[in-house]
């Protein structure tokens, strides 16, 4: 299959890995009332790729050809003596025997790989090799994706009767790699490339967690998350027009999340009903976030019943309100500023799953 030079259609690699990790962990009970978990994750990873250096060269009539997998050749490079670490660590601290503080924190931090091309013109687009007149990626590179997660809150706990937790979160990731950062001048047909670029995406949350079986055969959980899912650290200029991308919210993800999910168990414990509602708030479609989706609800509903230990069937209707709506980021609108234009064309993106009933059978032997 034709490709160009950073994979596309046709796309082949093969890795290998080797790792060695070490785990250690412990668990401290400081006093009768607070206790702490501690652990970390040590890894020692040697990685082989070979890869195909997919990629195009003119041809004699000076026309841009894409290079099929038998003109590729095999690019084999040992990418060795990296290290990933993941520490973690959380606590409870017990007020009374139903009410407490809680915290948590984790840091995870690994080694990928990518490939770049040796030669660029002024503007960053890919050229070919003056020597061979072909345009591959055969440059190696490595980099570090490091993730920090950090929070506290408190928790309510009755038993089967009703719990609550409820916590603020902060999760920051750093090191995302970005491959559509390629610009096009629509007056002269100039182009610009920056592929690739790393940027950052970072949230502060609020979630609230609760269960409760207010009478007998009942249960109901609710969750509530507020949240602002952001990115930081990504911008970039083309033919006089920025894109900044800063404290914009990441395509695809709400500020305001909810799921609903009552049962009720019935004929001596065999049925369960169930319902699962759950509530997305307003999504955007692109990073600059002028394509955005009303607020809407995705809901579920079904019957459980164990027939015997080896044996249960379940019912399930999927949006069995039979709502429709749009979600997902917009295909090759990662430049689009202003919305307008589009008002009445077809952009591409994806819908909620239509109404679907499924009857499923669990056999054990």
């Amino acid at each position: 299959l034709n490709v160009n030079y950073t994979g596309g259609y046709g796309y082949s690699t093969n890795d290998s890995y080797r790792k060695l990790a070490l785990y250690l962990s412990d668990d401290i009970q400081i006093t009768n009332r607070w206790n702490l978990n501690t652990g970390i994750r040590i890894e020692h990873q040697n990685k082989n790729e070979k890869m195909y250096d997919y990629g195009w060269h003119y041809d004699e009539n000076g026309r841009r050809v894409h290079e099929t997998i038998d003109k590729s050749r095999v690019m084999d490079k040992d990418f060795n003596n990296d290290w990933n670490y993941v520490l973690a660590a959380n606590t409870v601290y017990k007020i009374t025997s139903k009410f407490g503080l809680l915290a948590e924190a984790t840091y995870n931090t690994w080694v990928d790989s990518y490939w770049d091309v040796p030669y660029r013109d002024a503007n960053g687009n890919p050229i070919p090799d003056p020597a061979t007149g072909r345009c591959n990626a055969t440059i190696p590179n490595t980099y570090n994706i490091n993730v920090l997660n950090y929070g506290g809150g408190i928790y309510f706990n009755l038993g089967n009767q009703f719990s609550v937790v409820s916590k603020v979160t902060k999760i920051s990731k750093e090191n995302i790699k970005y491959n559509s950062a390629s610009i096009t001048n629509k007056e002269t047909g100039e182009k610009m490339d920056f592929s690739p670029i790393f940027y950052d995406i970072s949230t502060l949350g609020w979630t609230t967690d609760i269960v409760a079986s207010p009478f007998k055969n009942f249960n109901i959980h609710f969750l509530l998350t507020l949240q602002k899912p952001i990115y930081k650290n990504f911008s970039y200029s083309a033919f006089d027009i920025t894109y900044n991308y800063n404290d914009n919210i990441i395509p695809e993800l709400s500020k305001v999340l909810m799921e609903i999910d009552p049962s009720y168990t019935f004929m001596g414990g065999k049925m369960r009903g169930w319902v699962s509602l759950r509530y997305f708030g307003k999504q955007y479609g692109n990073p600059t976030n002028a394509f955005y989706y009303n607020p809407r609800w995705e809901n579920f509903c079904g019957l459980d019943y164990t027939i015997s230990r080896n044996l249960n069937l379940k019912l399930q209707v999927t949006n069995f309100l039979d709502q429709s709506g749009v979600k997902g980021a917009v295909q090759g609108a990662d430049q689009i500023t202003d919305a307008d234009p589009y008002v009445g064309r077809i952009v591409s993106a994806s819908g909620i799953r239509p109404r679907t009933i499924e009857v499923t059978a669990n056999v054990k032997f």
